[in-house]
């Protein structure tokens, strides 16, 4: 299967899904170390806490241990932070208190039988009491009866007080201190207990309010509740009271411990003070509507309880929560030994904690992290696609163009392709490359083109030369035929002269590769040069301008001055008789600039670029060294006197093409341009500095 650059980037782009996954990954464990962060911060608070109390014991050791405890019926005050008015109705008492239920009793008065339920509350330094009697006949207190016995009534006894709750009808209630007997007492002003009284379907229910200071420190806390039926003679009928098996008593929240923790009060957190026996002594707010929460966490409660702190997480409905529990430590005890004993818990501190604010900002977290990375996955994918489309394009423009740069014969047509030549990336340079490729295969194939016809033009004149002779040698006498073989020879030499000079083009540049550089003056070689040549017989003059310094180069002196006789040669072709032919050197660039300038015909800007190229020739006219080229049958001293001249001017288009090889082999450029009156070729070559010694 086959797949190509746009299925490749699609792949990799699916690939960039792993990205939301990881983030995914990283949201939840920082969540984790949030919340590993919140059970320390609890754990140091609760060590805070049980800090602050560790030196004041008195607040927590001020009930009787479990042991005395199980003698007696214990009630408990739940905390509520809600107003309450004591208006006997019990709206306000939705939140899940103990209730602490109390008859009928066996084999009850089928008619009427007695109960009541009670339930406690504590609201800063009050407590709330709401009594609900089961009492078909109610019987109010009348004025005019002495005796206290002779209505229906609660008992209440704090410690060793007794106080009488009846009412004379709906609405507030009478408070009495009386004593043991409850027959005679006295208006209970100084106490500070007041309530209301009111009917229900079954019964009455009786609400009070009472200072906390009444009952905090009693040892004792007692309700009774007193059935009277008959109207006419009053006498009780039935009593129910809390004190079955033992005397009862009333725990409340310590006040001063309720006023230290009230500075911890906060939405989401709870704090709760137990003592040894895992009695609730302070809350700092009232606990969610969850009954039982320290009940089913009570392995925390325990582990706290033996001097270690704990720490849990639980779910409870759709919100998680954090436990942790602290024990506080009381004083050192002596042993026997006069050793101090290891210090014991007398209580625990907890701290419950919702971690609805980390999963708040772990959710918020999480939809900004997913609509973050879903637009930059988005805008990645697409630029992808975009760039894999224009890159897929890109390549398919030159692909195109590379096939249609070659027929279906395999011939070049063009010299290079114009398709991201500016481009400055990696494709722009292979494009570039190609071109140059194909550049040098068209010329190959412009070369393979015009081969046969520069052979045919070349060798058609010693072709004709022998093909004439050999006529003449048939139709003349013996002794007439040593011109005409000589004709033919000269005729055969031209075709190896010919033949020499292709060879010399085909391998000079795998004689250059085995050639080494080496520094010479090329002043002194050109000068040089420039002598020998005014010293040989040619028609034109020769002029050189030297430098005053010596002119260094690496270079090969042979094939320097190889170069610069296809250069004469060529200048020497063109040039009129009688006029200059100028030698210069001159430095431009870091480089020594060699000028050779004739005042013959201009070049064609066409031909420009071509002309120094293997093969290629463009004398469409006779220089003023070339001769005829006809060669006349009737006349075969025109014809030699034309082989003469021929023989030393034979136009393959190699010699500009030796020039460029030579030149590129020293590291230099080659170039023909036109100037005013003359035609000037230059080849520049790197100067080297410093000097060095001959």
């Amino acid at each position: 299967m086959i797949f190509r650059l746009r299925t490749q980037l699609l792949f990799l782009s699916m690939g960039l899904l792993v990205l939301p996954w990881l983030g995914f990954r990283y949201i939840n464990d920082i969540q984790d170390f949030l919340i590993k962060g919140q059970e320390q911060a609890q754990l140091l608070t609760t060590q805070a806490i049980a800090t602050a109390l560790q030196g004041r014991p008195e607040l927590l050791t001020s009930l009787p241990d479990r042991q005395d405890s199980d003698k007696q019926k214990l009630f408990y005050a739940s905390p509520t932070d809600r107003h309450l008015l004591a208006d006997g109705y019990d709206e306000e008492w939705d939140r899940p208190t103990p209730i602490y239920r109390f008859g009928p009793r066996e084999n009850p008065d089928k008619i009427d039988p007695l109960s009541m339920q009670i339930r406690f509350l504590q609201r800063d330094n009050q407590l709330y009491l709401l009594v609900d009697v089961r009492d078909r006949y109610l019987v109010y207190h009348h004025p005019g009866y002495q005796r206290l016995d002779t209505s229906d009534q609660l008992q209440l006894t704090i410690g060793n007080q007794h106080y009488l709750i009846t009412s004379e009808a709906i609405g507030q209630v009478l408070v009495l201190n009386t004593d043991d007997q409850w027959i005679n007492g006295q208006p209970a002003t100084a106490a500070g207990i007041r309530g209301s009284w009111v009917e229900t379907p079954g019964g009455y229910r009786v609400e009070l309010q009472l200072p906390l200071s009444l009952v905090s420190n009693a040892t004792r806390f007692d309700i009774a509740v007193v059935d009277v039926d008959d109207l006419d003679q009053r006498n009780v009928v039935e009593k129910i009271t809390s004190e079955t098996g033992g005397k009862s008593r009333l725990l409340v929240h310590s006040p001063d411990l309720q006023r230290l923790v009230q500075g911890l009060r906060q939405v989401n957190r709870h704090v709760w003070i137990l003592d040894k026996n895992s009695r609730i002594r302070a809350v700092s707010n009232i606990p969610d509507a969850r009954p039982n929460l320290l009940e089913r966490h009570q392995s925390v409660i325990n582990r706290a309880m033996q001097g270690l702190p704990a720490v849990t997480r639980y779910t409870d409905g759709e919100k998680d929560y954090i436990l942790a529990a602290q024990p506080i430590l009381g004083a050192r005890s002596v042993s026997s030994d006069g050793a101090p004993d290891q210090e014991k818990p007398i209580g625990a501190a907890v701290v419950e904690v919702a971690t609805e604010d980390i999963l708040n900002l772990q959710r918020l977290t999480l939809l900004k992290s997913a609509i973050a990375t879903t637009i930059a996955f988005a805008l990645l994918v697409a630029g992808l696609l975009i760039f894999g489309y224009r890159l897929t394009q890109r390549i398919s423009n030159v692909r195109n163009e590379i096939r249609s740069s070659v027929d279906n014969q395999g011939r070049v047509l063009s010299s290079g392709l114009s398709t991201e030549q500016d481009s400055r990336d990696e494709l722009g340079d292979l494009a570039r490359d190609m071109s140059g490729l194909i550049n040098r295969l068209y010329q190959y194939t412009r070369f393979l083109e015009r081969m046969p016809r520069t052979l045919r033009h070349e060798l058609s004149n010693p072709l004709n030369t022998i093909s004439t002779s050999l006529e003449m040698m048939r139709e003349d006498s013996k002794t007439q035929q040593q011109p005409y073989l000589d004709s033919a020879e000269r005729g055969v030499n031209r075709l190896t002269l010919i033949i020499n000079s292709i060879t010399e083009a085909a391998n000079l540049e795998d004689a250059l590769c085995s050639e080494s550089l080496f520094a010479l003056d090329l002043k002194g070689l050109l000068g040089n040069y420039v002598t020998q040549l005014s010293a040989s017989k040619i028609s034109q003059n020769v002029q050189f301008q030297p430098p005053e310094c010596e002119c260094w180069i690496e270079g090969n002196d042979i094939r320097l001055e190889q170069l610069l006789d296809k250069l004469v040669d060529n200048a020497l072709d063109y040039a009129p008789v009688d006029s200059c032919v100028n030698f210069r050197l001159a430095m431009e660039d870091e480089h020594w600039v060699i000028e050779i300038a004739n005042q013959g015909p201009d070049i064609a800007d066409e031909i420009t670029d071509s002309l120094f190229d293997s093969l290629v020739s463009y004398r469409e006219a006779k220089s003023p060294r070339d001769a005829t080229n006809s060669h006349d049958t009737r006349n075969l001293h025109d014809s030699r006197r034309a082989e003469q001249n021929t023989s030393q001017s034979i136009h393959l288009g190699i010699g500009l093409f030796i020039v460029k090889v030579i030149t590129q082999h020293h590291k230099g450029k080659v170039q023909a341009l036109n100037r005013k009156d003359e035609v000037v070729f230059r080849v520049s070559i790197p100067a080297i500095n410093p000097a060095p010694v001959q």
